[in-house]
């Protein structure tokens, strides 16, 4: 799911309350493709005032977060059964390096 209002670049709060209560709601409901209910918020993925790019780029986070987090899960995996002992991280935008369960979250 993906929150997104208009001024949480300056207040997370209800962002941070709505994703209480969904958690609360949906425990147990989401179903059986998905272990967790997936919810991004629109002030982790940027601060910035314009709620364009905050609004356009949640959904799409929504999105691909649970498939992200299965894919680098199975990729993880098999570079332990390969007995490969390199932390697997990726690029982010900025240049940096981040590990690959710190990605879908």
């Amino acid at each position: 799911m993906a929150v997104a209002f208009l001024h949480s670049y300056v207040n997370p709060e209800h962002e941070l309350e709505v994703t209480r209560i969904l958690n609360e709601r949906f425990t147990g409901q989401v179903s059986a493709a998905a272990s967790t209910l997936t919810v991004c918020l629109s002030h982790g993925l940027s601060r910035e005032h314009g709620e364009y790019e905050r609004f356009s780029t949640c959904p799409m986070n929504a999105y691909i977060q649970p498939l992200m987090k299965r894919y680098l899960s199975h990729l993880d995996e098999s570079l332990r059964d390969k007995r490969i002992n390199a932390p697997l991280v990726a690029m982010k935008l900025n240049g940096g390096v981040m590990a690959s369960d710190r990605i879908a979250h």
